[in-house]
């Protein structure tokens, strides 16, 4: 049988290329709310209320920007990790190496039952670097991967990301 030169490329992965790498295990549809543990103590969650997002805690001055939520939601729930950096990282030592001792932020998905879709921990080592470095790892497993920096963004929101400030400011009159 003849068959495209694409499927050559299926053949010669190896079992890194694989891996499944995601991190929440879960589809879009799925998802009733997403919590952000960060390291900063500036945490908070998105959690879908009848047709709309909303922040917990709620904005105080502002209102959450329904499109920025949906499109974390559509991120996290396709977001995979890229190059297997350790198989097993799983003692503090071992996890020290890419910064999970540590993480800049935690993130854990519910679905509308409650149970959770999965939680990742993410760090950057070398942040002030000209080529940092960006990890990921679900919390349940010993796999770490490299995430682009376009990637890692989807885990390090924050709050003031989703609040569309209000603008209700009476508009003056031009002079006479």
């Amino acid at each position: 049988v003849k068959v495209d030169q694409s499927v050559k490329v299926q053949f010669g992965k190896d079992r890194s290329a694989l891996r499944d790498k995601r991190l929440f295990k879960c589809t879009d549809s799925d998802i009733a709310e997403v919590r952000f543990d960060r390291a900063d103590g500036a945490g908070f969650a998105i959690k879908k209320s009848a047709a709309d997002w909303a922040l917990l805690p709620p904005p105080g001055d502002g209102t959450v920007r329904q499109n920025v939520a949906q499109r974390i939601v559509v991120g996290l729930a396709t977001l995979a990790g890229n190059e297997v950096a350790s198989e097993s990282a799983e003692t503090t030592d071992q996890l020290a190496v890419f910064g999970l001792d540590s993480p800049e932020v935690e993130v854990e998905v519910f679905r509308q039952d409650g149970s959770s879709c999965g939680r990742a921990a993410a760090a950057i080592i070398g942040a002030d670097s000209s080529s940092p470095a960006h990890y990921v790892k679900r919390t349940d497993s010993g796999l770490v991967t490299t995430l682009p920096a376009y990637l890692y963004s989807r885990l390090d929101m924050r709050r003031d990301d989703l609040i569309a400030v209000r603008t209700d400011e009476p508009t003056k009159a031009p002079a006479p």
